[in-house]
């Protein structure tokens, strides 16, 4: 029963990171300003601190510092993960509608005017896309680079699981060797739970990427060999693990 209301706390916790971001994105996650009609946009202050804040406890030295520190800031990945999506769409929506216009029959006073907005939502999006990414990017380097790391496996292998979800809901951004590297290396982890983990979230990886395979042959032949030796492991969960993802 103790064990059962740890791990009710604990997904508790990891919720609140994200539906703080998602509780926050109409006016508390951006510092927006659109002065002289020009649009310009940054995390808020509120958030630069926030994250400053959760990196420091998550570089602490008790375990349980630690451990609370990278669940909330992967978690807030997670957050910030979920709020570039729609802005992702946005974007792509009024660049389809632009080209639409182009090709259109529409009068030139009506055009122009739908052109001019259409301008400007593509570009408000643009812009929220890349200072979502920049806190990715900051929480990635502060929490996830140091805790991947970790003298805990089951931190090591939380990091793992994190990192293949995020790669798989936005491979745009994250589908590149400077996240999927992290993958790699972590299938040689001396600890048993850490290279099931690894292993399994490349199987979750390469199903959920269908159209994106192509983007990931390089990777696939740097770590084809290992993943073989796999299949072999003297831990028999890996080796079925490996069998499935060479299935």
């Amino acid at each position: 029963r103790k064990q059962k209301g740890k791990n009710s706390f604990r997904r508790r916790f990891e919720e609140f990171w994200r539906v703080l971001v998602k509780e926050c994105e109409g006016d508390l996650l951006y510092d927006e300003d659109n002065s002289g009609g020009h649009y310009s946009v940054e995390l808020s202050e509120t958030f630069e601190k926030l994250f400053n804040y959760v990196i420091a406890i998550g570089g602490k030295a008790p375990r349980s510092a630690r451990v609370a520190g990278t669940i909330a800031g992967l978690e807030l990945v997670c957050g910030l993960l979920d709020a570039v999506v729609p802005q992702v769409d946005a974007r792509s929506t009024a660049e389809r509608q632009l080209a639409a216009l182009e090709k259109g029959s529409k009068s030139k006073s009506s055009a122009k005017a739908m052109r001019v907005q259409l301008e400007k939502t593509q570009d408000i999006a643009h812009k929220k896309i890349q200072t979502l990414q920049e806190g990715m990017n900051k929480l990635f380097i502060g929490v996830f680079a140091h805790r991947n790391r970790d003298v805990d496996a089951s931190l090591r292998a939380y990091c793992m699981q994190l990192l293949a979800k995020w790669i798989y809901s936005y491979p745009d951004y994250f589908l590149k060797d400077t996240y999927l590297k992290y993958l790699g290396w972590m299938i040689n982890d001396k600890d048993e739970s850490d290279r099931l983990a690894a292993v399994s979230s490349l199987t979750s990886m390469y199903e959920s990427l269908g159209d994106y395979k192509s983007s990931l042959e390089a990777f696939t032949l740097r770590f084809e060999a290992r993943y073989l030796q796999l299949c072999m492991d003297v831990s028999g969960p890996v080796a079925t693990e490996a069998i499935a993802l060479l299935g």
